[in-house]
């Protein structure tokens, strides 16, 4: 257990070290008795950020932030393997979407998790009318 946890801070001090300790990776720790503890960094081409969450079946989902938005994914033990799941979506309806779980039996590979939709403009006039008499009341303060 010993050597998980010194991988697990090596890999975040060089996080820290090469520039930003906000930029997370996620990373894929696999054992075997030939080979012992081998990590893979799965963070994908063109993410600035990316998590993993769930794995079966050498198949491992999670979320890489792509273009300021977070996209669910699945990889297959490298970063070269992700699939974007969010492509998979209605175009335009979500904005931001994880992948939480994942199960691989029966050569059928399930996934679960959350999409969220992009906010109607109702909405957005609606927040702007709740804030307005808001930031009006701070500036007769200031």
């Amino acid at each position: 257990m010993r050597k998980v946890f010194a991988v697990a801070a090596a890999i975040m001090l060089l996080c820290m070290v090469g520039g930003s300790a906000l930029a997370q990776k996620a990373m894929l720790w696999h054992y075997t008795a030939e080979a012992g503890w081998t990590v893979a960094n799965l963070d994908p081409a063109g993410a600035t950020q990316s998590y993993a969450y769930g794995v079966s079946g050498g198949r491992q989902v999670g979320v890489a932030k792509i273009s300021y938005y977070y996209h669910a994914g699945l990889w297959s033990g490298t970063a070269g393997s992700w699939v974007d799941l969010h492509a998979l979506l209605p175009a335009g309806v979500y904005h931001w979407s994880e992948a939480n779980s994942i199960d691989v039996s029966g050569g059928e590979i399930w996934v679960a998790g959350d999409a969220y939709p992009v906010p109607e403009p109702s909405s957005l006039i609606a927040l702007g009318a709740l804030l307005t008499p808001l930031l009006a009341f701070r500036r007769r303060r200031a």
